[in-house]
């Protein structure tokens, strides 16, 4: 893994976090987007996809269970909230059903390219401060002109930008978010 040396010894855990919602067209590719993750050979580096199904009336949870029986690198912890609690609760839910050092966020109907996670360990344990960083990443929306604006507006700012930009918009894209449990731990 490019950085491999800014990964320990010991084996890392990093849970991909998903709050699912009526995603039953989506969830099975976003999964497979997590199963492809360059990060995954390396040893020491384990993943887990940790799920809340938040109320759905659709199949999605099922398509989970179905995925999860063929799936062999990587573990999946689902669960499922009674009524709907909005996708920040089926966000914390998840995070507090998993055991990952390092939480990655991603939306039930979201795909990660394959080298998203190794990349994010990577600039996450090489900033100063791991335990105070949220590391997010450019994204690309389909159908492509959904929101062409805000898209280049996000992805073409320069690090200086982001810090500036963030009393103005959101920089840092939820679903991109990559942090470690601590931090997510100390914003309550």
């Amino acid at each position: 893994m490019a950085g491999d040396s800014a990964v320990s010894t010991a084996q890392t855990v990093i849970s991909v976090i998903i709050p699912l919602f009526n995603c039953e067209a989506f969830i099975e590719e976003a999964l497979d987007s997590v199963t492809s993750q360059t990060v995954l050979k390396n040893p020491r580096v384990r993943v887990e996809i940790s799920i809340c199904d938040d109320g759905s009336s659709d199949r999605g949870l099922e398509i989970v269970d179905a995925w999860k029986e063929k799936s062999k690198s990587v573990t999946v912890l689902a669960s499922r909230n009674p009524v709907n609690l909005g996708p920040g609760e089926s966000r914390n839910v998840a995070v507090r059903q998993s055991s990952g050092e390092y939480l990655a966020m991603l939306d039930a109907d979201d795909v990660m390219l394959p080298d998203r996670l190794e990349k994010q360990l990577v600039a996450l344990l090489a900033s100063p401060q791991p335990d105070a960083t949220i590391v997010g990443c450019h994204f690309q929306r389909f159908p492509t002109d959904s929101t062409p604006r805000y898209q280049e507006w996000h992805n073409a700012m320069t690090p200086e930008q982001r810090v500036t930009q963030r009393f103005r918009e959101l920089t840092i894209i939820l679903p991109t978010w990559f942090l470690s449990r601590r931090r997510f731990d100390s914003l309550g």
